[in-house]
């Protein structure tokens, strides 16, 4: 094999290597854990309003948008009636037997579901 070709195929395959690292360095930085924004600081209570439901209450802090929030029942998701925007004193109701995990939960498009609150209750 000539000696030019031989250099050509080094730098070719150096070239790809190099754009292969660059990719994957990038894809990290995008997709890395916590990317994106922070969940709003706020404070939640959540207490048995009967034997079959649970309410969860935004206890003071930053207001948050109801597309952002989910409820989870044992891990199930639950629908909760909130406002659109959740302030202080508002209040949902989920249902939830005794002895129940409830979980709540914050999230955006871009970034990955946060528990931000978990009760037994």
């Amino acid at each position: 094999m000539n000696g030019d070709r031989i250099l050509d195929i080094v730098a070719v395959g150096l070239a790809l290597a190099v754009v292969a690292a660059v990719g994957t360095v990038v894809l990290a930085a995008v997709s890395a854990p916590g990317a994106g924004p922070s969940p709003p600081d706020a404070n939640w209570t959540a207490e048995r309003v009967n034997e079959s439901h649970v309410r969860v209450a935004h206890a003071g802090g930053e207001p948050v948008e109801r597309e952002h929030l989910a409820v989870a029942v044992n891990g199930t998701e639950r629908a909760v009636a909130w406002p659109d925007v959740i302030v202080e004193g508002d209040r949902g109701v989920v249902r939830a037997s005794e002895g129940s995990v409830v979980e709540l939960y914050w999230s955006t498009e871009h970034s990955r579901r946060t528990r931000i609150a978990s009760w037994r209750l």
